[in-house]
C-alpha cells in the first residue's frame, strides 16, 4: 500500500508484507523506508525490489528453491509496486476477487 503526496508526486508513506518467504509473513522495513520521500518511477521500483530480495529469507522445499522464491519475490514486489503507483502495463495488473 502506498500513498503519494499530489503536488509533488512523491511516496509519503508505505506498506510492503509478503507471504511464503519467511515463517511468519515479512514486513519489508527497509523497502518501505527506500521509498519514502521518493518520486513513483520505474528505477526507483527496481530498486526497490532489490531490496526485497535481500531482505527475504525463504527456505527450499519440494515445491521451490530459496533461490526462486528470492526471485519472484522481488518480482511481485515490483508488480505490486508498478500497480499502487499507476505504473502497471496493463497485460501486469492484478485483480482481486
Amino acid at each position: 500500500r502506498l500513498a503519494r503526496q499530489h503536488a509533488a508526486g512523491l511516496i509519503t508513506s508505505a506498506r510492503l508484507v509478503l507471504g511464503a518467504v519467511a515463517p511468519i509473513p515479512l514486513h519489508c522495513r527497509r523497502a518501505e523506508q527506500a521509498l519514502l520521500n521518493q518520486p513513483a518511477s520505474e528505477e526507483m521500483l527496481q530498486r526497490v525490489a532489490e531490496i526485497v530480495r535481500e531482505e527475504v529469507s525463504p527456505i527450499s522445499d519440494q515445491r521451490a528453491s530459496a533461490e526462486y522464491r528470492r526471485h519472484t519475490s522481488g518480482i511481485a514486489a515490483l508488480r505490486a509496486l508498478r500497480q499502487s503507483c499507476d505504473l502497471a502495463p496493463h497485460e501486469e495488473e492484478w485483480h482481486h476477487a
